[in-house]
């Protein structure tokens, strides 16, 4: 009997352990009931077909492999360039490389600008979805995390583009470094001295 319960268990803990597949994505009982109704030919069939394909991180970790491929050959071609020469064929190839995305970087202000709006628009419609779930009373613990990071978010997005221009001068925005007072060591050799 004792057995039993602790196989049971075993089974249940098993499937709570069992990762939620993200959406769109069919479950394993999904998974294992498309394979059931195909004849034994057809299932080793797909199974290859499948394994072939490299499974479903596939087409991810192609991507991933040509890129680090493509690193290796910039890597091999820039050794032996100039300091000078070796920055400019590096910009050149983060501008042809950057995979739909330009770097803040080689962005004008403007653009800069109007994707920080563009991302803030997306904070907002985000906090909007979360607040009509937090109306309804279905939030969960994790999404009320996630309310009160967005809302921090969008209080920095509306503080302004970058707080450093306030402050040109200052590297980083770090504060100038303190400047230590001459203190005599004893008062009384400041009296003496004038």
């Amino acid at each position: 009997m004792l057995l039993l319960v602790a196989l049971g268990w075993g089974t249940v803990l098993r499937a709570a352990d069992e990762p939620v597949p993200p959406p769109g994505r069919p479950t394993r009982e999904e998974i294992r009931e498309r394979f059931k109704n195909l004849t034994p030919e057809e299932r080793t069939a797909r199974l290859e077909a499948w394994r072939d394909k490299g499974g479903p991180g596939a087409p991810l970790a192609d991507a991933v492999l040509k890129r680090r491929a493509e690193l290796q050959k910039l890597r091999e071609e820039i050794k032996d360039l100039p300091p000078e020469q070796r920055q400019a064929r590096i910009r050149e190839w983060r501008g042809t490389n950057s995979f739909g995305r330009p770097a803040l970087a080689t962005m004008s202000p403007e653009e800069r600008e109007a994707l920080r709006k563009r991302f803030e628009k997306r904070v907002e419609d985000h906090i909007a979805t979360l607040n009509k779930k937090k109306a309804d009373g279905s939030l969960t613990e994790e999404e009320t995390r996630r309310l009160r990071n967005m809302e921090r978010l969008l209080q920095r997005l509306e503080s302004g583009p970058n707080r450093l221009e306030s402050r040109p001068n200052l590297p980083l925005g770090l504060p100038p470094p303190a400047t230590p007072a001459v203190k005599p060591s004893n008062p009384d050799d400041s009296v003496k001295s004038k």
